[in-house]
């Protein structure tokens, strides 16, 4: 699999990205190459607090493999991104992050700048569907596990939980407006703990992800609870008229599955796949071998693949 190191500006600040070659690129490339022999690319980011290192590889090796380009980026403020503070997670700021990432995907010497696919999960899985929804020429769309609703996620920990979560938001922005430095609290965390995500048995399943090689911050500047809580998504899928496919985890204490199913069941043009697994199950076997065989199936070649 080829893979090299790429950069792009989001608002005047560097985000760091990867980007992987389709393992059988056409032969025809450069600035003189049409779109017709150009490929589909995949546009990929993480989700709550995540880094590009915590095994999107593995995705990007299967659709490498399936013969799609990818493009992974990390966002302002997290992994090898530029942006200060550090572990600063603004929703609308993230938008802009892959409005840049799609632009800088389109402009990539062998990518058909009119097959671009955006893949999401978690946090990610509700921003592919906001961006589709303005987007119309993203090619289809790809949500995993996806945050849809603010309200069931912000309460998948309880009343209490989401109460304190709400106090550490307002310390946090009360901060930021007297010009203080963030005040983080834990991004996951054991139930009871003072974390964004703290349900029963996805602490195990988070901490399986962090790749030894890379440093990772298991914080956030607390203001994002404020946010996170208004933030549905799922509104936003009858705007959306690439194809969409959206991967529910049936066990899912994080985002919880009865929420994205009703707004799926409201979109016909949606195709809705469920599982018996965990919100972490997805990325790591045998959950993501059944998940990502769904994701290149949905897509079947019609974008640039085998």
């Amino acid at each position: 699999m080829v893979s090299r190191k790429v950069s792009f500006v989001s608002k005047e600040t560097p985000c760091a990205g990867l980007f992987y070659e389709s393992t059988f690129s056409c032969s025809s490339k450069g600035s003189d190459a049409t779109n017709s022999s150009r490929q589909a690319c995949i546009v990929m980011a993480h989700g709550f607090a995540g880094i590009k290192e915590m095994r999107l590889q593995a995705y990007a090796h299967q659709f490498s493999q399936a013969g799609y380009h990818v493009l992974m980026f990390d966002y302002r403020h997290f992994g090898e991104s530029e942006g200060e503070p550090r572990q600063l997670l603004d929703i609308e700021k993230q938008h802009e992050d892959w409005r840049a990432a799609i632009a800088y995907a389109r402009s990539i010497d062998g990518v058909d700048p009119n097959k671009i696919i955006i893949w999401g999960s978690s946090f990610s899985g509700g921003h592919v569907l906001k961006i589709a929804a303005e987007d119309k020429s993203i090619a289809a769309v790809i949500s995993q596990v996806p945050h849809f609703s603010g309200l069931a996620s912000g309460l998948s920990g309880g009343i209490l939980h989401a109460a304190k979560l709400t106090v550490a938001g307002v310390i946090d922005q009360v901060g930021a407006l007297c010009g203080l430095s963030p005040y983080y609290i834990d991004a996951i965390g054991m139930p009871g703990d003072l974390a964004v995500m703290n349900s029963e048995g996805e602490y195990q399943g988070y901490m399986s992800l962090l790749p030894s090689e890379h440093p990772y911050r298991n914080e956030v500047a607390a203001r994002v609870c404020l946010q996170a809580v208004r933030y549905s998504p799922g509104k936003y899928l009858k705007k959306i008229v690439a194809p969409v496919l959206v991967q529910v985890g049936l066990n899912d204490k994080t985002t919880p599955p009865a929420a994205t199913l009703r707004a799926c069941s409201k979109n016909k043009h949606v195709i809705t796949k469920q599982y018996h697994f965990g919100h972490f199950d997805v990325y790591v076997d045998p959950g993501f071998e059944i998940t990502i065989k769904d994701q290149i199936e949905f897509l079947g070649g019609e974008f640039g693949g085998k």
